[in-house]
């Protein structure tokens, strides 16, 4: 397919009509996510829950960008942790204000789940995979969805290449990790990113279901993109 005529902008501030739309692209982009299900214990009321609660730890410590049709309809969206600013796994305490107003909607067993498995596993991954002092030198992308009308369309590439830019011009990594599939692993390596690592397997709050696994990949320094194509 050919590249679709986007517009990003940072989000500052969410409007209850602009969460709405937040919330159905990554509704649309999620849609019988494996990770996903799990991390909301089977319970669909809980998808927005989920997601929101990322964006709002975006707009509190971290940067969010949409990308617009000419239409100004929200098509995608991007969560970004720039050089320095604090993702919500850094604290060192075991507080995590971020999910506490989410957690309390989940399942005793799946509560337990993400606070004795998921965010010290992944905190530690934070760490173990970028170093500390190299992922804070870097761009951290958290979130990335498109709307299913809109993939393979350069909207992704768009929402990279806003942030690409900046890191180029203060010769900047791209890191992210992926809760993931060899699909997305595929996406990711068209986007510039190259794994590294090893992949880490993560079973879920039941022992029996399928798991799932985290890849680190990471987009180094290099000159800003010249098109969105």
């Amino acid at each position: 397919m050919s590249s679709l005529a986007v517009s990003v902008r940072r989000l500052t501030t969410i409007t209850e009509q602009t969460a709405q739309s937040v919330k159905a692209v990554f509704e649309g982009a999620y849609k019988g996510d494996h990770f996903t299900d799990i991390m909301i214990g089977s319970d669909p009321t809980l998808f927005g829950d989920l997601h929101m609660m990322c964006i709002t730890s975006g707009l509190n410590t971290g940067q969010v960008y949409v990308a617009e049709n000419e239409e100004k309809d929200i098509v995608g969206v991007a969560v970004w942790y720039g050089p320095e600013q604090g993702h919500p796994l850094d604290f060192t305490d075991g507080a995590h204000p971020i999910l506490e107003p989410f957690m309390p909607k989940l399942k005793p067993e799946v509560q337990k789940w993400w606070t004795d498995v998921f965010v010290p596993e992944s905190g530690r991954l934070l760490g173990s995979q970028f170093a500390p002092d190299a992922r804070l030198a870097a761009w951290y992308l958290q979130d990335l969805a498109t709307a299913p009308a809109y993939q393979r369309q350069g909207v992704a590439r768009a929402l990279i290449n806003e942030v690409k830019k900046q890191a180029a011009a203060d010769g900047r990594a791209i890191t992210a990790q992926l809760a993931t599939n060899e699909t997305k692993v595929e996406i990711f390596k068209k986007l510039g990113f190259s794994e590294i690592g090893e992949r880490v397997e993560f079973t879920g709050p039941a022992p029996e279901e399928k798991g799932f696994y985290i890849r680190a990949c990471v987009m180094e320094p290099t000159s800003a993109p010249k098109t969105l194509d």
